[in-house]
């Protein structure tokens, strides 16, 4: 674009034509806005570069506020993932612990065994518990799932994905995975069925608006019922989303 205006100015300059002011101004105006988006292009380009993807393990903590706080971290990276943005926390040195914060200062996370603290816009949240088992759920949300479910005796679970279900069984000895069907609705009766039609198994999930306790005590909104070739599998589910408390 910057290339097209800047060949439009040579041109009548070359060609010794009168072009009115008001031309000039749009033409340069263009080409200025033209070198602004190829400069943010670029820029982005570069802030994509430096800037690794969110990679490692998910941690969540209850620091008293009204959400969770969800991060993923590695040995070099931190991400603190908040419901509105996502920002990056490089790993700097500390005497005690492992300390990871952003370029501006104004975020911050440390972490030494189970004990946190977590600043936020430099407001600092230093009574934080670690959450073992929300982290599984978010971590399924952060891989793009938006269900997820799960039961004992055999041991199993299931995310469903936009356009897959993954089924892990008999405590992990058993894993499939099958596309995702339209799910049919009956409202009347609170019930979403998949039926995923796959060539090799008949599975069906059949997801009732009742709430369920899963071993632990927490109680989820969901009850869900899993049929593979006969075999049925009854859990506990919920919707994945980050998580108001």
């Amino acid at each position: 674009m910057a290339t097209h205006v800047e060949e439009l100015l040579m041109k009548f300059a070359s060609n010794g034509t009168r072009v009115m002011p008001i031309l000039v101004m749009v033409l340069l105006l263009a080409l200025g806005c033209a070198m602004d988006k190829e400069n943010d292009q670029h820029t982005q380009q570069v802030h994509n570069h430096l800037i690794p993807e969110p990679s490692g393990k998910t941690l969540v903590y209850d620091c008293l506020v009204e959400w969770d706080i969800v991060l993923k971290a590695d040995t070099g990276d931190a991400w603190l993932m908040l419901p509105d943005t996502t920002v990056h926390l490089p790993r700097v040195r500390s005497a005690s612990g492992a300390r990871f914060v952003s370029p501006e200062g104004d975020y911050m996370y440390w972490s030494k065994g189970d004990d946190a603290i977590i600043e936020i816009n430099n407001k600092s949240y230093g009574y934080c518990d670690i959450d073992r088992e929300e982290a599984v759920w978010q971590d399924a949300r952060l891989r793009g799932a938006h269900f997820r479910a799960m039961g004992n005796e055999p041991g199993w679970y299931l995310e469903i994905f936009p356009d897959s279900i993954a089924y892990v069984l008999n405590y992990g000895d058993r894993v499939l995975s099958t596309g995702t069907p339209d799910p049919v609705v009956f409202p009347d009766k609170g019930i979403t069925v998949y039926s995923p039609g796959d060539p090799d198994y008949d599975i069906s999930i059949e997801i009732a608006d009742k709430s369920c306790r899963v071993a632990s005590g927490k109680e989820l909104p969901s009850t869900v019922t899993l049929t593979i070739d006969g075999q049925l599998y009854r859990g506990c589910g919920r919707m994945l989303q980050h998580r108001q408390l």
